[in-house]
């Protein structure tokens, strides 16, 4: 049986598919490459969102952290739930 089971949580917990760390540096490597290539000219929500999917496997959210910023954003990954 499953840990999560015993302890009467199933369906309670999540995670994301891939770890912050090592979605970031791969995510940035591609937006990097797809600048240098030409398919991306200045990046924005539309252009970054199929980049963040191909690298974590599921959808990923882009949120301002404040309305006045326009190059900072919170991420928020679809999430696996045990």
């Amino acid at each position: 049986m499953h840990h999560s089971a015993q302890a009467g949580v199933t369906g309670r917990l999540s995670t994301w598919p891939v770890p912050v760390g090592v979605f970031f540096p791969e995510f940035s490597v591609e937006v990097a490459k797809g600048m240098i290539e030409g398919k991306i000219d200045k990046p924005g929500v539309d252009q970054l969102k199929p980049i963040a999917k191909e690298v974590a496997g599921v959808e990923v959210q882009f949120n301002k952290m404040k309305p006045e910023l326009d190059n900072y954003y919170l991420i928020i990954m679809d999430s696996i739930i045990y």
